[in-house]
């Protein structure tokens, strides 16, 4: 019942989310989302769930299960637990998303739902989600016992607890701040602003509690090559080798399980650590953030295909060592409606053959006839837009810096002068989302790979079954 509840839930949503897009009920990030075909969605979303719904209560006799949970500490009861919170999480955001709707439709006042409040009331949810991770395996199928619980959670608890302490104390001036901030909120039983002031709790939980979870991966494969090589006198390399392509299944889950600790520690690394500056530069003229020297090297226009662009080129230092070039520009996409700007567009376009001062100056001309155009319309005439420029820094001999981006952003670009106004990010560990990210995908593959064995197991019992009915 429960499997077939969120199935149902599952597919209900998915509908259900589209049916707010295409109905325009909420603002979708893409143009093309609004249509007249978000009450054909409706129908079709209703029918779906109270159908569904229908056939699960009448067929409640047949599909009631006979196990049933013998101990609140069990293998079985992660899994239930673990269900429950992404049916939090799931039921979280549908509320969050909704209540702007139901607000106005109450209160005749729209409340926006920005993504602070999704960060404030999902974080929790997804720290438990991380415990649980590390906690199924290693707890006994239907009943743990505490020798069971002793001898498979010394090792990984111990490992979360020494990178607690040790981020704890590198980030000690955060975490203190955060207690504080907690304890003050708490005392004046503000529990939204409690919750808030634990954002700088949460990256030395998070690396915690990821540390404890690759603890037990590393525990479980552990044990597996030791029995392999006890038994077969393999050596390391090959008895991993072995293992994991006898038992795909199970060690690919725990390569998954690994790759979904290192986009947490991505998430958490990125969002309570990074840098920003705001600058204005000439070119020439440099700024310093976390230990970059960003300096404007020079500027250029140009008119391409449906775009103006300032492109700037920034070269990048780092403990002396030179980093290159970084290439970020600002783009304008002209409303080509208006003649004259069409006009000015096009003959930008067409002197890129004249030469580079006669096509620098072609494109510089645009910019005040979107100016005098915005000054009579009253409304802007073009679409900006940015492409950012990164430095990733992938360097393993780095280790402080592995996995850093560097992050520069021009929000406007004097065309006259060439000044720019720049901001800067520096992202720690933002590519771990994507590292973690790769480690899932691979994890899963193996996961899903063809076993002989099973097969032949599967073919066993399936000719033990048809003797049967035979």
């Amino acid at each position: 019942i429960w499997n077939m509840s969120l199935i149902i839930l599952t597919f209900s949503l998915s509908i259900f989310g589209t049916f707010l897009t295409r109905s325009g009920i909420i603002s979708s990030v893409h143009a093309f989302a609004t249509s007249n075909i978000g009450p054909w969605f409706g129908t079709f979303l209703l029918i779906v769930f109270f159908g569904s719904l229908t056939l699960l209560i009448l067929r409640l006799d047949t599909l009631k299960s006979d196990g049933r949970l013998e101990a609140l500490l069990s293998r079985e009861s992660t899994f239930v637990f673990n269900n429950m919170v992404l049916v939090g999480i799931a039921l979280t955001v549908l509320l969050l998303t909704t209540f702007p709707m139901l607000s106005e439709l109450v209160t005749d006042r729209k409340v926006t739902m920005g993504p602070p409040i999704f960060n404030l009331v999902n974080i929790p949810w997804a720290l438990v989600l991380l415990l649980l991770t590390g906690t199924g395996p290693l707890i006994a199928w239907r009943k743990a016992s505490r020798e069971n619980l002793r001898r498979n959670f010394v090792f990984p608890v111990m490992c979360g607890l020494w990178v607690l302490v040790l981020v704890s104390i590198l980030d000690f001036s955060n975490i203190a701040a955060g207690f504080r901030g907690f304890a003050a909120a708490l005392g004046s039983l503000d529990v939204a602003r409690a919750f808030e002031e634990m954002r700088g709790i949460y990256p030395a939980v998070t690396f915690g509690l990821g540390a404890f979870v690759i603890g037990t991966v590393t525990l479980e494969f552990y044990r597996g090559v030791r029995v392999r090589i006890r038994r077969n006198g393999e050596s390391v390399a090959v008895a991993t080798g072995r293992l994991l392509w006898r038992s795909k299944r199970r060690y690919g889950g725990y390569i998954v399980h690994v790759g979904v600790v290192v986009i947490f520690f991505g998430i958490a690394g990125s969002s309570a650590y990074k840098t920003e500056a705001v600058q204005t530069l000439l070119p020439g003229q440099s700024m310093s953030i976390d230990g970059y020297d960003v300096r404007y090297h020079n500027s250029s226009l140009e008119a391409v295909d449906d775009h103006l662009g300032a492109v700037t080129w920034i070269a990048v230092t780092q403990d002396g060592e030179d980093l290159g070039l970084i290439r970020a520009e600002q783009r304008f996409h002209p409303n080509l409606v208006f003649p004259e700007l069409r006009t000015a567009f096009l003959h930008a376009k067409a002197a890129r053959s004249e030469g580079r001062e006669a096509y620098q100056q072609a494109v510089a001309r645009v910019y005040p006839v979107i100016q005098n155009l915005e000054g009579r319309a009253g409304r802007e005439v073009k679409i900006p837009s940015t492409e950012v420029g990164i430095r990733a820094s992938m360097n393993p001999f780095r280790i402080s810096r592995f996995g850093e981006d560097l992050y520069v952003t021009p929000l406007w670009v004097d065309p006259a002068t060439g000044q720019a106004n720049f901001r800067v990010f520096v992202n720690p560990m933002v590519n771990f989302i994507w590292l973690g990210g790769l480690i899932l995908v691979f994890g899963a593959h193996l996961s899903v790979l063809p076993d002989a064995r099973e097969r032949k197991s599967l073919l066993a019992a399936i000719d033990e079954e048809e003797r049967a009915v035979a």
